[in-house]
């Protein structure tokens, strides 16, 4: 709709030059494991069960990073040839 209206795209909202994978990462290692760091020292059971889950989150979009690194250079090099 920004872009319809001439314009500047919001920051992370234009899908053609964010990097989701870089904002998810970002997003969850500054906001989000923090947050339930704190709230796990309050509430144990949060530390126990929902910590491990923000980490394997984390540990996806870090993976789904390296993959697109990997997928990319290949196409890369495939256009070189």
């Amino acid at each position: 709709k920004e872009k319809e209206l001439a314009i500047p795209v919001s920051p992370l909202c234009d899908s053609e030059t964010t990097k989701t994978a870089d904002s998810q990462i970002g997003f969850l290692q500054f906001v989000v494991r923090p947050l339930y760091v704190l709230l796990g020292d309050i509430v144990p059971r949060v530390k126990e069960e929902v910590l491990p889950i923000v980490d394997k989150n984390l540990e996806y979009w870090q993976d789904n990073k390296s993959r697109s690194s990997i997928l990319r250079k290949q196409e890369q090099q495939e256009q070189r040839h």
